[in-house]
């Protein structure tokens, strides 16, 4: 998508777009993203808007909300059925694609020289999560 900066109007997109989130080409032409962003308020999307345009590029994760109000994760589950076993891996990916991403930014953060923020975690959630 191509949005206008000061407004987070969507400019350009693709028909994959509206079909994932169940719009017409015109209805889709008249959403700002706000419109279908569930995870940051309309005030907090902006901002990250700005960042992008003044930094060239920003890290985050975004749940988009569809036309009908339900709420998308993840491309590869919308295009899986809710009791087929294959959703059990989808997820099981999508969790160690979580951790090799976090695990990253701690690398590149220690490369940088940076120190980095130590938090206390419970060992018990670790564990379980692992044995996943």
């Amino acid at each position: 998508m191509i949005l206008e900066p000061g407004t987070a109007k969507i400019l350009e997109f693709n028909d994959r777009a509206c079909q994932q989130l169940g719009y017409s080409r015109e209805e889709f032409a008249l959403l700002r993203v706000p419109d279908i962003e569930v995870k940051e308020t309309a005030k907090e999307t902006n901002a990250r808007i700005r960042k992008v345009v003044s930094q060239g590029c920003d890290d985050f994760k975004t749940l988009q909300r569809t036309k009908l109000g339900e709420i998308r994760v993840s491309l590869a589950r919308m295009q899986v059925n809710p009791e087929n076993e294959r959703l059990d891996l989808l997820r099981e990916a999508e969790t160690a694609s979580i951790r090799a991403q976090t695990l990253t930014k701690q690398l590149l953060t220690f490369a940088k020289g940076v120190i980095p923020v130590k938090e206390t975690a419970s060992i018990k959630d670790i564990i379980k999560e692992c044995s996943l």
